[in-house]
């Protein structure tokens, strides 16, 4: 822009009317100018202007591109990018996404879809890849998808050639497919498992002699995160407390923390603000892990510091601060967040007639039924409860898993005549480890998966 000024705007001609889904800007390049907040505008003849409602987060620190998604498309030729707010200059490249046409044969991609290709992640761009043995799998490369969205279908993976090659895909940290084979020299195009779609990172191992895998044609289809919210104090009061303490230089006694549960994971534009201190410090921890260790004296006016992209994606975030005296806090706290993805049920589970419901939202080492006075416990080895989405899940579902050494009772819930609905599934391919998840304790019941084998 010639002048540095909120209410600058730059305009785009599709060059015909569209159904505009939304946008992608991203800074200027290799320089430290770009735009930070905006909104838009639109006009199917460039004289009559429509807003497009709500502010849209531009760029932070990071050299992507950045989307944002309308609340549903909208038909227009012309689309202004109106400018908010801005680091350093006003400059931007922008663009728009456009609602594909509906699809009139079943070879249509997944409507609401984009492609991310390595370009712009640069870890779809790498393989998993080795020479050590066949059927090794010592490469390794991770696709972590956190701010950008979710695996959708229609995606696929690379086996490079390879005398005895092997890929281990692991999709949210869950082995969803375990491939050994010969390849031949034009090398394998083979479909990424449907139990990937949903999840938010992917891992591939892989080699031979030598070979490999990696992401088909280095780019991935996705389904976008849904546009952020933001989240103050008043929602969620933990936003409001302060990492502070006095005791020594450098020192990081005081804490807060906040979990996103129920809420949605931390999404880019986030900042910690850092208070007037000699020599203060700050720990973040996102998800558990140390996402920053900041060390520093601080002016009387405080320090406003940018969240590290490493909690982009985390449920929790804890921050332990201190110094003489000092500390830190979220910033103005409030958080961007990107909303849990729900599941509208369409119907509800009749109660009556029912013997036991073990809903899966209460699932753990102790697990009550809602329906009667039963209560499922373990009984040997150990199990664990967990929160995932994947494997058909779109939305996050609470499980409890265990090994081949953990047992668990639900209690005496077989009575005379029953049906039982279930939801169970293989952690391994090992012949050795897939037996029978669910088992009667005085009959013999075969339900589920059995020998490697599921119905």
């Amino acid at each position: 822009a010639a002048r540095n000024s909120a209410g600058e705007w730059m305009q785009v001609d599709l060059g015909k009317v569209r159904n505009v889904s939304g946008t992608i800007v991203q800074r200027r390049f290799e320089s430290d100018q770009w735009v930070t907040r905006y909104t838009v505008t639109l006009s199917v003849d460039g004289s009559a202007w429509v807003d497009v409602p709500g502010e849209f987060t531009g760029n932070t620190q990071l050299d992507r591109k950045v989307y944002g998604r309308f609340a549903s498309s909208m038909p227009a030729r012309f689309v202004r990018f109106v400018v908010g707010a801005w680091k350093t200059h006003i400059s931007m490249r922008a663009g728009v996404t456009i609602e594909a046409p509906r699809c009139s044969t079943g070879n249509c991609q997944e409507q609401g879809t984009q492609v991310v290709t390595g370009f712009e992640l640069t870890a779809l761009g790498t393989a998993a890849s080795a020479c050590r043995c066949q059927y090794c799998a010592d490469g390794r490369m991770t696709a972590n998808l956190a701010g950008w969205g979710t695996v959708a279908p229609g995606n696929s993976i690379f086996m490079h050639h390879s005398r005895g090659g092997k890929c281990l895909v692991y999709c949210d940290d869950v082995l969803t497919m375990d491939i050994a084979k010969h390849v031949g020299a034009e090398g394998e195009v083979i479909a990424l498992s449907d139990a990937c779609v949903g999840a938010t990172k992917i891992h591939l191992q892989g080699g031979g002699h030598c070979g490999g895998c990696s992401i088909h044609g280095k780019q991935l289809r996705i389904r976008p995160l849904p546009p952020p919210v933001l989240v103050t104090a008043k929602q969620l009061p933990e936003l409001s407390q302060n990492a502070g303490a006095c005791r020594c230089q450098e020192c990081a006694d005081g804490s807060m923390s906040v979990s996103l549960a129920g809420w949605g994971t931390i999404a880019p534009g986030n900042s910690i603000y850092y208070h007037h201190s000699h020599k203060a410090r700050c720990i973040v921890y996102c998800d558990g892990h140390v996402a920053m260790d900041l060390r520093k004296s601080v002016g009387a006016s405080g320090a406003v510091i940018p969240l590290s992209t490493n909690c982009l994606g985390a449920r929790t975030i804890r921050l332990r601060g201190g110094g003489h005296c000092g500390g830190c806090a979220i910033d103005e706290g409030k958080l961007r967040i990107t909303p849990e993805l729900r599941v509208a049920f369409p119907f509800r589970a009749p109660v009556q007639g029912m013997t036991a419901w073990f809903k899966s939202e209460d699932a753990g080492p102790v697990w009550r039924s809602a329906v009667g006075s039963f209560a499922g416990h373990v009984v040997g080895g150990t199990v664990r409860a967990f929160e995932a989405r994947g494997n058909g899940a779109a939305a996050n579902i609470r499980f409890i898993t265990g090994d081949t050494a953990a047992s668990y009772s639900f209690g005496a819930i077989l009575q005379g005549r029953y049906t039982v609905c279930s939801t169970t599934r293989y952690t391994s391919s090992q012949a050795s480890v897939t037996g029978r998840i669910l088992n009667g304790e005085t009959q013999n019941v075969l339900l589920g998966h059995w020998r490697g084998a599921s119905g």
